[in-house]
């Protein structure tokens, strides 16, 4: 059986609606396996479906390796050289005892030879 010209003007009223045009075909192709022409058109949609899929997919990994740059360039820009935890927001040094579990970030030790040649 051949597909009718309403089933091509029902397809056509849902155009704007992807979601919907494919219920349409996939209903329309199941109901016409014989309509060779429509069957084409089907598998050309399918087709489109597919590739947009794809497309739209690989538009998406752009997307995240975009945001995953901006991000590293971000955190390098806000760290900046030497930044200590010991230092308020303005970059003020804190007190030992104002920092609950204070870690120190370095350690300085000198020994009786580090001095040496200093006098």
């Amino acid at each position: 059986m051949i597909a009718s010209h309403y089933v091509i003007e029902k397809i056509l009223r849902d155009w704007g609606n992807i979601e919907a045009v494919k219920e349409q075909f996939e209903k329309f192709a199941r109901r016409y396996p014989e309509d060779r022409e429509f069957q084409e058109i089907y598998r050309e949609f399918q087709e489109y479906l597919r590739e947009s899929t794809e497309r739209l997919e690989n538009i998406k990994a752009m997307i995240y390796r975009e945001r995953d740059m901006k991000r590293k360039t971000n955190e390098i820009k806000n760290r900046g050289p030497n930044k200590r935890k010991d230092t308020d927001l303005l970059g003020h040094l804190q007190l030992y005892e104002d920092l609950q579990n204070h870690t120190p970030e370095w350690e300085v030790t000198l020994s009786h030879q580090d001095h040496q040649g200093y006098h």
